[in-house]
């Protein structure tokens, strides 16, 4: 592992645990009954992130499709999913690097 790869390896680690503490103060400060809204909030934060990150990047599949992501979708089955036409959704995991 190169110095480059601790470096940022350590961030993760503490952008990882900071997350942590935060979400155990929010179940402290609030009912655990939220939880249920509180996650889904998060979520709903998560798409709208990937989605600005993602919308108008090329893409290459594992297949080795390749083309642009133009909507990004939550589904209930995989997860996060996009599309290069709007028409069919295909699992982000299916993505072998981003152009």
């Amino acid at each position: 592992m190169t110095a480059t790869d601790e470096y940022f390896e350590g961030i993760r680690q503490r952008n990882a645990a900071e997350s942590r503490a935060r979400i155990e103060g929010i179940l402290d400060r609030h009912d655990k009954q939220r939880m249920p809204q509180l996650a889904a909030t998060k979520i709903i934060e998560w798409l709208h992130k990937a989605e600005a990150r993602l919308i108008g990047c090329g893409f290459r599949t594992v297949g080795g499709a390749t083309g642009v992501i133009k909507f990004l979708h939550a589904d209930s089955l995989h997860g996060l999913t996009f599309s290069p036409d709007g028409k069919r959704f295909y699992p982000v995991s299916l993505i072998k690097e981003i152009i």
